[in-house]
């Protein structure tokens, strides 16, 4: 065991050593697109579950595309200020 926990060679601060020379903004277009990923596959699940096994397709139709208007509102947002516009 390690005398001091944040010395140089430990856990986090070694995974975290080769993207200390790469720049802020490319990791933050990194990050919104590991976003842009999680969020279409969460999108695509809960989709299926959601026609696949509601039985009251009224409820579902609107929740969806509720989910859809709200995430493009916000991608567009966060993508926006990503980008300077």
């Amino acid at each position: 065991m390690q005398s001091q926990p944040l010395a140089s060679g430990s856990g986090i601060l070694r995974i975290l050593r080769p993207l200390a020379g790469m720049p802020v903004h490319i990791l933050a277009l990194w990050t919104l697109g590991a976003g842009v990923v999680v969020w279409t596959l969460y999108t695509l699940i809960i989709s299926y579950h959601w026609f696949h096994y509601s039985h009251g397709s009224r409820t579902a139709m609107p929740a969806v595309a509720l989910h859809l208007v709200v995430s493009l509102l916000l991608a567009l947002y966060a993508f926006s200020t990503a980008f300077g516009l």
